[in-house]
């Protein structure tokens, strides 16, 4: 007997431009125009991916890892921003003034 062929839901990502996305129009969750650029600006610097790592981490209280290596999420954001870590090891700090710098670029 052959088995069903199984799809997974990541086989059908799908890459846009920031530009391309349009906004549900019965979303009962609306945004000002000032924070529609906000949140854009956002996904484009950050990317999407990072925002829903950030969130199971945050959701699960577990460490991201890469099986690769071991490297934590934030390793791996650091290296990739060029942060440093503070004096206990945290790179929160360095996120902060990036959300700040963010925010200012925008106000």
């Amino acid at each position: 007997m052959k088995s069903p062929k199984t799809t997974w839901p990541a086989d059908k990502v799908e890459r846009r431009t920031v530009e391309s996305l349009v906004p549900y129009a019965r979303n009962a969750r609306t945004h000002s125009d000032a924070q529609v650029a906000q949140i854009a600006a956002s996904i484009t610097e950050w990317g999407y991916c990072d925002v829903i790592v950030k969130r199971w981490q945050d959701f699960t209280g577990q460490k991201a890892t890469l099986e690769s290596d071991g490297r934590t999420f934030e390793d791996v954001a650091a290296a990739r921003y060029d942060w440093k870590q503070d004096a206990t090891g945290s790179y929160d700090a360095a996120i902060a003034e990036k959300r700040k710098e963010l925010t200012d670029a925008r106000a």
